[in-house]
């Protein structure tokens, strides 16, 4: 019943508008369709548009009767439709080519638009033709970080006890529990801390690479960084990563103040490594995704990479992250490992898994 309640409601409002508002409508209604007819008989002086003018001309508004109005609106109307036709054709054709639905038709699938977009984040080059979704992902080059449960299993670092049973527990009740060996634990993550700083030349070429990226943000070359490490990036392609202009980078920008100060206030590669990325950051964004190539090749420098700006380290580089904590804050280099809390916090980790035998 509401439509039709509505319905009549409008009824209503046009009769109502058109008793009190009869002259001012006619008057619009003629006014309008005059300059219609003067425009149309501009090139088009027939006999039916100078008609329908006489009968405007001639007449009150008010006094027009129906056929007269419709006489002036089909006539006028006659001659509009095509112009306007054409018109709406050429208006309808613009929406239809700007249309979003037409614009984009193209189905993409997470491949295929990898492809599409890699030339420009060619910071994907690494992974371009691996299908790592139906890949394990503890295993291989790509590997996620181990747990630390992981680790500890992989690396043999824990011994397995039973549960020291309490008052009222029931033998059902009583589990396994893996108890960190804390001297081997200290000695790997010692390990893991890697090789001292020998300066600049002694680093493998990838590291390098990486070392005069850092240090070329530094010096405000942000250009130059990124031309590097997207060079290395899209030549993953061919499995043999372009080094082509670290040696001339490296040059331009190795003794900057910044990056001399780094590299005395540090003992290890690692650790360097850390605070030149840290440093490059200060300047502006430089994510991880930039050098992903490094992944597969160096895992330990990826991960420990990566973990610059994290609160928590992975547990394979739990050793180095700890012992650069230790050269931060005393800001002067260390050339014993620090590792002892790491070991603590590996130990706690630990304490908050419960135990599974494989």
């Amino acid at each position: 019943m509401a439509p039709l309640w509505i319905v009549a409601g409008l009824f209503v409002v046009v009769l109502i508008g058109w008793y009190f508002f009869k002259r001012p409508i006619l008057s619009a209604f003629t006014t309008f369709k005059l300059l219609e007819i003067n425009l149309l008989m501009t090139g088009l002086p027939t006999s039916s548009l100078h008609l329908a003018k006489q009968i405007i001309i001639t007449n009150d508004p008010v006094n027009l009767t129906e056929q007269q109005l419709f006489f002036i609106a089909n006539t006028v109307g006659n001659y509009l439709a095509i112009p306007v036709a054409i018109i709406l054709l050429i208006f309808t054709f613009l929406l239809f080519r700007k249309s979003i639905g037409v614009r984009f038709r193209r189905i993409y699938t997470m491949k295929s638009l990898l492809k599409f977009e890699n030339s420009n984040w060619p910071q994907t080059s690494p992974i371009l033709d691996l299908d790592l979704i139906t890949e394990d992902i503890n295993k291989g080059p790509w590997a996620m970080a181990m747990t630390p449960m992981q680790f500890a299993k992989a690396h043999q670092l824990i011994k397995v006890q039973k549960q020291t049973v309490q008052e009222g527990m029931l033998a059902k009740d009583i589990k396994l529990e893996a108890i960190l060996i804390k001297p081997k634990a200290l000695q790997l993550f010692t390990r893991q801390v890697g090789p001292m700083w020998q300066g600049v030349d002694a680093l493998n070429m990838h590291t390098k690479a990486l070392y005069a990226a850092f240090a070329a943000r530094t010096g405000n070359d942000v250009i130059g960084a990124r031309h590097l490490l997207m060079q290395i990036a899209a030549s993953s392609k061919t499995k043999k990563l372009d080094f082509t202009g670290v040696k001339e980078l490296l040059e331009k920008h190795r003794n900057n103040k910044a990056v001399l100060a780094i590299t005395e206030q540090h003992a290890f590669v690692l650790t360097v490594m850390a605070s030149m990325l840290e440093l490059a950051r200060s300047v502006g964004v430089q994510a991880s995704a930039d050098f992903l190539w490094l992944k597969p090749i160096d895992r330990r420098v990826w991960f420990m990479l990566n973990a610059v700006g994290r609160q928590t380290p992975t547990v394979e580089i739990a050793g180095p992250f700890a012992h650069w904590l230790v050269e931060k804050r005393l800001q002067r280099k260390i050339v014993t490992p620090m590792v002892e809390e790491a070991v603590k916090a590996f130990d706690e980790a630990l304490k908050e898994v419960i135990y599974k035998p494989d």
